[in-house]
């Protein structure tokens, strides 16, 4: 078994090491929000792909773009697929008269869309499962069609996607950016399908990462579009003020998703904002995402301790302490804030988490 970090390995050399020794297995790739994605390899080649994004919508469109379909078609057996539930690649070939070999020219290019996206990840866990075909992952049309990439082909062109990407990246620095259209910008060309679809998602309150599962392309065909259009002054990113705004309001709305987009873009302009930390700290966990809440008001308890605010290190921080309770960090900012503001009972407590903690670790004499 192959491990590690693409902080440490890029994709590229881990591509490279698995065509040079042909082997076979499976690739997982978990991207630091959690998401998985594995490619399977037989002999060196790409032969699946799979992943938790929307495959139905992204192999359509791929089907369209090469005029192997009509759009009407695409309506219809999506309509279709609704009511049987089956995978739309088969809806295509039972009802549509669709032959294989387009189908499986759109797969082969979906699984090298998607291999590109890879390569814009920078801090990603990856191992490779020598030998290991987990069946259940990958999907019955995949497996039917035989599909045999090159990996060295791949390995090129998503290298000079990368390089692309960094210059991309200078003025799309995050996917959690939120785009406006600018007052009279140009519409798109009625004839470029892409560009009428990513206008309609510029509206100002869909994040980058949102517009991924509408657009009729890859995530790197996606931001490098939104380059143009920023470049092309046809769209801007919201500005600080507008996201709070938006967010408070979402929240008075009890929409709590939208809020949480707006707030986070806003804390990715200010991070050492403790205000913003607290705010989406209260709305990741009202969201049940309680443990990136809690990551978010520790943050903010020691972005206050820090500016001598104890109060605000007391209100934010002491509710913290049952969840962090080896944070010696955070024990510290309560019992000195504790000690500052004159609360008995948050020094005597505090206090003794602290001495307890220190006493673990041998420091006895800190300790008391």
């Amino acid at each position: 078994m192959i491990k590690g970090n693409l902080s440490s390995f890029s994709l590229g050399e881990v591509f490279q090491s698995l065509a040079v020794n042909n082997h076979t297995g499976t690739l997982k790739i978990r991207a630091s929000g959690g998401e998985e994605k594995f490619v399977y390899f037989s002999k060196g080649e790409i032969c699946l792909f799979s992943s938790k994004s929307h495959p139905n919508l992204r192999i359509g469109e791929i089907l369209v773009r090469q005029g192997a379909i009509s759009r009407a078609e695409l309506e219809s057996a999506l309509a279709e697929q609704t009511e049987t539930k089956e995978r739309l690649g088969k809806v295509l070939v039972k009802s549509f008269g669709l032959r294989s070999e387009p189908l499986q020219r759109a797969l082969e290019t979906k699984i090298c869309e998607e291999i590109y996206d890879l390569f814009l990840l920078t801090d990603a866990d990856f191992e490779f499962l020598v030998d290991h075909f987990p069946e259940e992952i990958f999907d019955s049309t995949q497996k039917s069609l035989h599909i045999s990439i090159n990996t060295y082909s791949v390995l090129m062109e998503g290298m000079r996607l990368a390089d692309e990407w960094k210059v991309i990246h200078k003025k799309i620095q995050t996917f959690r950016e939120i785009f406006t259209l600018e007052p009279g910008a140009v519409v798109a060309d009625e004839n470029d399908v892409k560009e009428q679809s990513l206008l309609i998602l510029v509206d100002g309150e869909t994040p980058v990462y949102r517009m991924f599962d509408n657009f009729p392309g890859s995530r790197f065909e996606c931001c490098k579009m939104l380059f143009e259009l920023l470049g092309a002054g046809k769209i801007r990113p919201l500005t600080l003020n507008e996201c709070r705004s938006l967010g408070e309001k979402a929240s008075k709305e009890s929409d709590t998703d939208k809020a949480i987009d707006f707030v986070q873009f806003a804390v990715h302009l200010v991070p050492d904002s403790p205000e913003l930390l607290v705010l989406i700290g209260d709305l990741l966990r009202r969201s049940d995402r309680e443990e990136e809440g809690n990551d978010a008001l520790l943050s903010a308890t020691r972005l206050f301790f820090e500016a001598g605010n104890h109060t605000d290190v007391l209100t934010t921080g002491e509710p913290l302490v049952r969840a962090f309770p080896e944070d010696q960090e955070l024990l510290n900012a309560v019992f000195q804030s504790a000690l500052s503001t004159s609360k008995r009972k948050v020094v005597a407590k505090a206090g003794d988490a602290l001495g307890s903690l220190l006493v673990s670790k041998g420091a006895v004499v800190h300790a008391a």
